[in-house]
């Protein structure tokens, strides 16, 4: 059985009141209508994580270039990666993908430190795919001999 880590990223904040688990450490539950309440069938796998003080990062570019890299270079346990890459290298040796960034409206705001924090190495940053049909070919499209057919799902049977 293939062995996941899922990060979630909400960027520009969220509900605070919507956001925190009732409880601490291991012991906590997510409220009805909390925006993690969806996560608790997998409760015992979760991780949460609030209030990172990126040290040393004085602004949101910055922030996130070190959000999951911690700011590491080629000298530091990750070599620089971001723990992402660095958790897949480890655990996706073999598989199909390793790892798969998704996101929402990535590329609305360009490709740059000021928006990515997946990190193959030093400076290096692993874009998101945030078009569904380039993810859905990706993932399922040699499962068929013509591309065409998922093409045309994909836009309604047109």
């Amino acid at each position: 059985m293939a062995r996941r880590l899922v990060i979630f990223f909400t960027p520009n904040g969220t509900v605070p009141k919507r956001w925190k688990p009732n409880g601490s450490g291991s012991s906590f539950t997510f409220p009805a209508g909390s925006i993690l309440e969806p996560l608790a069938p997998v409760k015992q796998d979760v991780i949460i994580r609030d209030g990172i003080d990126f040290v040393g990062v004085s602004n949101h570019e910055g922030g996130m270039a070190a959000m999951l890299t911690g700011g590491g270079g080629v000298g530091s346990s990750s070599g620089g990666m971001s723990v992402d890459q660095y958790v897949a290298a480890k655990i996706g040796q073999g598989d199909r993908f390793p790892s798969l960034e998704l996101g929402v409206q990535t590329s609305a705001w360009g490709g740059n430190v000021q928006t990515r924090m997946c990190y193959s190495g030093p400076g290096v940053f692993v874009p998101p795919d945030d078009d569904p049909g380039s993810v859905y070919n990706r993932l399922f499209g040699d499962l068929v001999e013509d591309g065409n057919v998922i093409r045309r799902a994909i836009q309604g049977g047109r």
